[in-house]
């Protein structure tokens, strides 16, 4: 890792830290708190311009983004809202509703030495940052006897959010403005989704379809957690996910400090198809065109893993059976990136809301609270201006404008039966109808490899049914658990064993006689 790569890294970890996660009990020092916790976490000297370096800009977008205008708290913390007997007595800013959050007592010591337990041994400030991000919270509340600790709010003055939420989205924006460039919007979706899982026999079919849209999901985000962290994610978000456990134990360097995902946590696909990210403008391109290919790639790692498991078999009954696979598992995926540049309100309103129109005609509401800035004193005032309340929702509504109508160009994948026009064509897939079947042209002799490939194509309990003659598709998703999945999970064959519908609806009749054995078939419908 360059030296460069390890001062961003340095810097993230600034930003993380930049308010501790104490702050709430003593506002009044909590800078200087900040500054000696960050320097546990590196183990370096830490100034005061380090720390604005890495966090001033970013710690003041997020502000404004998260909180209603606010009057500083005062030279000597006078306007801010401290705990009183063991109580900090908090109000939300916009339903007036009070609550009061139970909390201990200033310990620094006891977060110094939290820190530094997370980052002992740990040799570059990637691994340092990435442990921190973490695995804090959980040290923290376990430190201090309960949640109290990470429940603390960014803002006592308006609690509708924690510090760690402030953190996170603070390192974020660092890292998008990192070399002085401007953040910029990236977001990625893929498919096809509902159709590629509905076309399923059996409630493994159901599973393996979500899964493998899951694990692409996180293989498409790779590229931005490797050089951005995941902070730079809006969503989802990703802290205790279990694939991003695995990832930082085994890719990390992270084994022995990160808690081992559950199996049943892993089982569970835990990833949606589609994702946002903060990002440099500069590298938005770049990074756009590195998570899909990274997205497209694991698919043809998948895909090729089941192929080969198949060939075994399937070469031996028709020595061409596989001619149409690269086509088919090629056109399967379709993928739209989109980058949005920070925009300033005029160009978002004309974009929203038509030509001529300003910020206050499209988002009323927004304006509104914009101008709670006016009635702050001047000499009660922050040192950059709070009139920007709803740019960030903003931006992110038309974010997810752009990507809803590129996505509105539908993609229609090809679906080549011959190497030639005037060659017959295969029969269609048994599952996926807009597919050909993998095996001979003909007829017959597509009948009888099928009924061959249903006798001999087994894998860890996994099988071919009666009358199926699947695609490269269909082959791929019924044979990927135990091909491919289960070993980049992490995941024991026996966990992926599903009773049939008929014993989960017959579950409560049968538990007091017997437990059925499922040896890992089982049927939705039999066709």
């Amino acid at each position: 890792m360059s030296a460069e790569s390890h001062e961003s890294w340095a810097r993230l970890i600034l930003a993380f830290l930049h308010d501790p996660p104490d702050k709430a009990l003593d506002v009044r020092g909590h800078a200087a708190r900040a500054l000696r916790y960050a320097e546990v976490a590196l183990e370096r000297p830490v100034t005061p311009r380090d720390m604005r370096a890495a966090a001033g800009d970013a710690d003041r977008v997020a502000a404004v983004a998260e909180r209603l205008p606010m009057p500083t708290a005062g030279s000597r913390g006078e306007r801010a809202v401290a705990p009183l007997s063991g109580t900090l007595h908090i109000r939300h800013p916009v339903s007036g509703e009070a609550g009061t959050l139970p909390v201990g007592s200033l310990d620094e010591e006891r977060v110094r030495h939290v820190i530094e337990d997370i980052v002992v041994r740990l040799d570059t400030p990637k691994q340092r940052c990435l442990a921190l991000w973490r695995l804090l919270p959980e040290r923290l509340e376990a430190a201090h006897g309960g949640s109290w600790i990470t429940r603390l709010p960014a803002e006592s003055r308006a609690p509708d959010h924690s510090l760690f939420t402030h953190a996170d989205i603070t390192a974020g924006l660092s890292a998008s403005f990192r070399d002085g460039g401007r953040g910029a919007l990236l977001s990625l979706a893929f498919g096809p989704v509902q159709s590629f899982i509905e076309a399923s026999r059996s409630v493994r079919d159901l599973w393996t379809g979500s899964a493998i849209l899951s694990w692409l999901a996180f293989e498409a985000l790779r590229p931005i957690l490797g050089t951005l962290g995941p902070t730079a994610l809006v969503y989802p978000a990703l802290r205790r996910n279990p694939v991003l456990d695995r990832w930082l134990r085994a890719e990390c360097g992270l084994g022995d400090r990160i808690p081992e995902p559950e199996e049943d946590a892993l089982r569970s696909p835990c990833l949606p198809n589609r994702f946002v990210a903060v990002v440099p403008e500069s590298e938005a391109a770049v990074l756009a065109e590195r998570c899909e290919e990274s997205l497209r790639i694991s698919w043809g790692r998948l895909t090729g893993a089941v192929r080969e498991q198949c060939d075994g078999v399937l070469r031996r009954l028709d020595a061409d059976w596989d001619r149409l696979w690269n086509s088919q598992v090629g056109a399967l995926l379709e993928v739209c990136t989109t980058v949005v540049p920070r925009l300033a309100d005029r160009h978002l309103a004309e974009l929203i809301g038509g030509a001529g129109r300003d910020f206050a005609d499209v988002w009323p509401d927004a304006h509104a609270v914009r101008g709670l800035a006016d009635g702050i004193p001047r000499s009660h005032r922050y040192g950059f201006a709070q009139d920007g309340a709803g740019r960030w929702q903003a931006q992110l509504e038309y974010s997810a404008r752009v990507m809803e109508t590129n996505r509105a160009v539908r993609h229609v994948p090809s679906t080549p039966g011959s190497r030639g026009r005037r060659e017959a064509s295969p029969p269609k897939c048994s599952l996926f109808g807009s597919w050909e079947q993998m095996g001979p042209v003909d007829f017959r002799d597509s009948r009888s490899f099928w009924r061959a490939a249903q006798d001999r194509l087994r894998l860890q309990g996994v099988r071919l049914r009666s009358g199926e003659r699947l695609s490269a598709v269909a082959l791929a998703k019924r044979f990927a658990a135990p091909a491919f999945l289960a070993d980049e999970l992490g995941l024991r064959p026996e966990s992926l064993r599903f009773p049939d519908t008929s014993t989960v609806a017959a579950a409560a009749w049968l538990a007091p006689h017997h437990r059925p054995d499922t040896e890992g078939i089982e049927t939705l419908t039999e066709i």
